[in-house]
């Protein structure tokens, strides 16, 4: 269903589009973690809602959904699993800025355990970020956007530890000028993460850096620069300066593949952030790799990899109060035919503690993730398609007691493997038909097996 509203000045368009899914699983395996395995038939309901508004100078996007799961066997609670975003961007004056704002609400796994329960919690983030946008010149730039979020986590259930709620600046203000054949850059960053509630609970985290760099275009396709700045980290109650220094490298070679790289040298020892992506006609291929400190709040923002249900990807960072030093690397290539694509990625992220002193995270002190995933698609017919996937995952979790912690992170390792397969059909231009079926083994440090054979049968329907 849509609904069009114009406008005698401008032109507007308010899009509403509602839908629902239903899905029924036949699974051996309902039971939460740890707890003995149980078979159950497992129904979800979840309506949803998306709307879009277009005007002269703002645009809203937002979807609503709920998720309805009816255990029929009792093996858990029924839940109510809401998730949705609301996101407008409003340029106030032309050709310098506007403001941004969202309220963004999902799902997430459990932080305090290994193998990372679904559903767990309901996070939700409101930020609101006014922004600068001003070009002075083809080649010189003015960016700037002052960020301030607000994230409130809840249990689903009543097992789990409560999480304290987060408050998160993030502020960036950039000018640059390209190089024709020499350009140069000023940058100010800061972040700033703070928990709610009373001393040991209570957290603090800051950082600042300024940055100014130089670069030069050895041609048109590869640019140089060096980077000289300083920052200033506090974490609680240990602070720490120092000098920053570093090199950039950008190489476009035409206009299906870019290489932009940049190492730096921080408190923490070498930071890098590279990312490179090289499209061809019939294959797609890149690769991200970041080292850098980080907080949850900060994390939350960011973009996962899907997975092949569409969740978010094994690698969302496990829950720290305090900040870490994450180390991330997503691969993916991707093999298009007339009616076949296969795709392979794999990736992988660790923290650790910073090094600042005295100061210890809270939950979560060294973890690591890996995963590979192959997925491959074939569509059988205009409205038919079949598509099946692996993926390995493996963590581990090495944590120290502390006294802040509101529960104990178990130490340990984990391994899975899941397969899927489903093939849907579109039986109408509103109607959507899946059948399906997933194993996943699992090992690991808990008490009881994770293993699980599932088949699933889904009706989707979107106005």
């Amino acid at each position: 269903m849509a609904a069009l509203l114009p406008s005698a000045v401008h032109a507007q368009q308010l899009t509403i589009k509602p839908g629902v899914e239903m899905t029924a699983t036949a699974t051996t395996n309902a039971s939460e973690t740890n707890q003995a395995p149980r078979k159950d038939l497992v129904i979800s309901v979840s309506p949803e809602v998306s709307i879009a508004y277009g005007g002269a100078r703002s645009r809203i996007d937002g979807r609503l959904k709920v998720e309805n799961i009816h255990y029929a066997r009792d093996s858990q609670p029924d839940r109510t699993l809401p998730s949705g975003e609301l996101i407008l961007r409003s340029n106030l004056v032309d050709q310098w800025g506007g403001l941004e704002a969202s309220v963004q609400t999902r799902q997430v796994a459990s932080p305090l355990d290994l193998s990372a329960i679904p559903d767990s919690y309901t996070t939700t983030k409101a930020s609101i970020a006014p922004f600068i946008e001003r070009s002075f010149d083809a080649n010189t730039k003015l960016k700037a956007q002052f960020e301030r979020s607000v994230i409130k986590s809840t249990e689903v259930t009543q097992s789990q530890a409560s999480i304290p709620d987060l408050y998160a600046s993030q502020h960036i203000v950039r000018l640059e000028r390209q190089p024709v054949p020499i350009g140069a850059s000023l940058e100010w960053t800061a972040q700033d993460t703070q928990t709610s509630g009373t001393p040991p609970s209570t957290y603090t985290y800051q950082e600042n850096a300024t940055r100014g760099g130089v670069s030069y275009a050895l041609n048109e396709q590869v640019h140089v620069g060096l980077i000289l700045g300083r920052e200033s980290i506090r974490q609680a109650t240990d602070r720490q300066s120092d000098t920053i220094r570093g090199i950039t490298l950008a190489w476009h070679p035409n206009e299906r593949a870019a290489l932009n790289s940049k190492v730096e040298r921080r408190f923490f020892g070498t930071g890098w952030k590279v990312d490179w992506n090289h499209r061809r006609p019939l294959f797609n291929w890149g690769f991200t790799s970041e080292r850098t400190s980080s907080t949850y709040a900060a994390s939350l923002g960011r973009a996962t990899l899907p997975t092949n249900d569409g969740s978010p990807s094994a690698i969302d960072p496990a829950f720290s109060l305090a900040a870490s030093l994450r180390q991330t690397f997503q691969g993916r290539m991707v093999f298009l035919g007339q009616r076949n694509t296969l795709t392979l990625a794999g990736g992988m992220e660790k923290a650790e503690p910073l090094p600042l002193g005295t100061a210890q995270p809270i939950i979560g002190d060294n973890t690591r993730e890996r995963y590979v995933e192959a997925l491959f698609s074939r569509r059988l017919t205009p409205l038919t398609s079949v598509n099946t996937s692996l993926r390995w995952t493996r963590s581990n979790v090495d944590s120290t007691a502390n006294l802040a912690a509101p529960i104990a992170t178990p130490t340990g390792q984990t391994r899975s493997i899941l397969w899927r397969g489903d093939i849907s059909t579109r039986l109408s231009p509103y109607a959507t038909a899946t059948f399906g079926l997933r194993h996943r083994a699992a090992k690991g440090t808990q008490l009881y097996a994770n293993d699980e054979s599932a088949m699933y049968v889904g009706l989707g329907y979107r106005y």
